[in-house]
């Protein structure tokens, strides 16, 4: 059994009024104030770690590269959460398909971690 560190998404201004939508954020032109409870950062691969989760819901959330993180994770990456979202204030956790994520499709059935992280594709 491993332990996998999973990519987080930061707490925005957004989640304290009641429209949390990914359309209010586009009224905005962008996303409000974060703050994040996790340190150093967001992005697991910051401080390294033997193995990752990839939440593709988290990075449409936090409006991170999901295939940059994918490769950073490389070795590391053995478990995909496989998911979609709007890049809404909240973690949606969306169907694939379902959000307006630009997330990868990764053949989670690759026979090793690294040719998962390379076999993903916008």
């Amino acid at each position: 059994m491993s332990v996998s560190v999973e990519n987080m998404y930061p707490m925005r201004a957004d989640v304290l009024f009641r429209d949390r939508g990914a359309d209010r954020l586009r009224r905005r032109g962008g996303p409000g104030p974060a703050v994040s409870a996790y340190s150093p950062s967001l992005d697991p691969t910051d401080t390294g770690f033997d193995h990752y989760t990839l939440d593709l819901s988290h990075t449409a959330t936090a409006g991170m590269d999901a295939l940059a993180l994918a490769e950073r994770m490389g070795e590391g990456l053995n478990h995909l959460h496989l998911a979609d979202g709007r890049g809404s204030s909240v973690d949606e956790h969306m169907i694939r398909g379902q959000g307006t994520s630009r997330a990868p499709r990764c053949a989670a059935n690759s026979p090793t971690a690294t040719s998962r992280a390379r076999s993903c594709s916008k």
